[in-house]
């Protein structure tokens, strides 16, 4: 039902209209939120986008904060917030949009079946890591350690989850091209 209903909205001028929401909102991180909380914070990366995040990293990072690099870093959250679930459904419309032009039954039916989900499950690890990272930075100087192993796994989920669903993105990219172009050559 769900599926179905993601479908009637996976039309190339929806697809269009978030893929440019998502670059206009990821470009900023990079123009606006992340030079922002360098200026302040001795030149360091947000936690989010440090890859790899250990524990010790977050340490020495906490150490550091001060009044202005706390409040850039919220800025920075809050854009971050938006992000992962916006980014989520561009790829579940993308998706339904790819499967589309594909006309597959049997990818149809694993779409429909609940595969609709996998391209959501990179955000539910961000917004985790978002509120655990919050309560941290919220705590600090405090030391939170259990908290802090807990971010530090959701981080590394985090990537592997997102590796998996670009990955997947690529892979149906691919397969869409490739069934573009045999039908082209074979009509």
């Amino acid at each position: 039902m769900i599926a179905r209903y993601l479908r009637t909205k996976a039309t190339g001028r929806n697809v269009l209209f978030l893929f440019a929401l998502t670059a206009v909102l990821g470009a900023s991180f990079g123009f606006v939120f992340m030079p922002a909380y360098q200026a302040v914070s001795g030149g360091a990366d947000p936690f989010d986008i440090q890859f790899p995040l250990t524990a010790q990293m977050i340490g020495v990072q906490l150490g550091l904060l001060t009044r202005q690099s706390i409040d850039a870093y919220r800025n920075f959250m809050i854009a971050d917030t938006l992000f992962p679930p916006l980014n989520g459904m561009l790829l579940v419309l993308l998706w339904a949009w790819l499967l589309g032009r594909l006309k597959s039954p049997r990818l149809d039916g694993v779409y429909d079946a609940g595969f609709w989900v996998v391209p959501l499950l990179p955000a539910v690890a961000d917004l985790a890591e978002n509120v655990l990272f919050y309560r941290i930075i919220a705590a600090a100087p405090a030391a939170m350690p259990e908290t802090i192993d807990t971010v530090v796994a959701v981080h590394g989920t985090k990537l592997r989850l997102l590796s998996m669903v670009m990955m997947l993105t690529a892979v149906l990219i691919v397969v869409v091209l490739i069934s573009a172009i045999r039908r082209r050559f074979t009509s």
